[in-house]
């Protein structure tokens, strides 16, 4: 026992003690008024009351302040058992590798340097659209492909095989795959969200992403295709950015659960250019293809986890040269990869 509880005690049994020698004991004078020693046992017995009182409180108090203490102390181990846990599992899931899987992302070629290799390649489709269908099994330049939506099919696509003579890049159109097809790639992860429009204007730290993956001139591995329905284009294909070119600027994205609730902007660029006229005769560059190129269903494989990201998950801003496109994480990391992880 400690002194307060050893006070406590004793102070109980005193006032108990002179409390029933005061019901045992007259201490009465005849006229009726109590004795000087009944007064000073009295006053003994109120103050074992009083003292014990007191003991009790300064008891309680301690109690309290000790199992606030405890509550404290266990709190602060319980953080640091999730900082350890956390630093742990950052430690097993670092990023190591970074792999991107376009499908459909929706091009426009209505440019007129366009005009010839469209008008080339619709005379082609007509032809290959006109064969028997077990003939256009074995073609080597064309292929069709059903088209699908939220797991309905809409239509078909035609697809510009990757060694096949009409695909850009191959033979006569060789000099349109860097026109068609983009040249660099930016991802940029922030772990705290920030303002578009900063990050589009370039302000400043803010930004500075704490996390860039940047690929310039790489070797496409993408394919063209013509989708039948709406007579409009889409590019599918994958890329790998190889950890040489990545940027990290703070450290706080190194790993898969450094994800959770952050941002990631989009953006790719190619070689072609146009110009327009102003009234006062100046010129004006535009980047026209960035303008037409958007990302559509994007698998990105980061390490060993892959997810996806639909088309309708991206978020299009306007930039000073070329459009950019947002997407946000989840709050809750598991959510991302329960679309898709194998």
């Amino acid at each position: 026992m400690d002194s307060l509880t050893n006070l406590k005690i004793a102070a109980i049994l005193i006032a108990g003690l002179f409390a029933l020698v005061t019901a045992v004991y007259n201490f009465k004078t005849a006229n009726g008024t109590t004795t000087t020693l009944g007064k000073i046992i009295l006053g003994i017995a109120i103050f074992g009351v009083v003292i014990a009182a007191i003991a009790q409180f300064l008891d309680s108090k301690a109690q309290n302040e000790a199992q606030r203490k405890a509550e404290f102390d266990s709190l602060k181990a319980t953080e640091r058992l999730e900082r350890i846990i956390s630093d742990l599992n950052r430690s097993l899931q670092t990023i190591e590798s970074f792999e991107v899987w376009f499908l459909g992302n929706p091009i426009s070629l209505e440019e007129k340097f366009f005009d010839e290799y469209k008008k080339i390649t619709d005379k082609a489709i007509n032809k290959f659209m006109a064969k028997p269908r077990d003939k256009r099994l074995f073609d080597r330049d064309l292929a069709i492909l059903p088209r699908y939506i939220d797991d309905k099919q809409i239509g078909q696509e035609i697809e510009f095989t990757k060694n096949g003579k009409y695909a850009p890049g191959s033979g006569h159109f060789k000099a349109l795959a860097f026109k068609i097809m983009p040249i660099c790639y930016t991802f940029s992860f922030f772990k705290n969200p920030v303002d578009p429009y900063k990050f589009r204007s370039g302000v400043i730290n803010s930004s500075k992403p704490d996390l860039r993956l940047q690929t310039i001139f790489i070797k496409n591995d993408m394919t063209l295709q013509k989708i039948i329905p709406e007579n409009t284009y889409s590019l599918s294909g994958s890329i790998s950015i190889d950890k040489k070119q990545w940027q990290d600027n703070s450290g706080k994205i190194i790993s898969i659960p450094d994800l959770a609730g952050s941002q990631l902007f989009f953006d790719a660029c190619t070689s072609m250019y146009s110009s327009t006229k102003n009234k006062d005769g100046t010129w004006v560059r535009k980047p026209s293809t960035d303008i037409r190129f958007a990302p559509g269903s994007m698998k990105i494989k980061i390490g060993s986890r892959s997810f996806w990201i639909d088309e309708k998950s991206w978020t299009k801003h306007p930039g000073r040269f070329k459009n950019f496109w947002e997407y946000r994480f989840p709050d809750n990391i598991d959510l991302l990869w329960n679309k898709d992880d194998n």
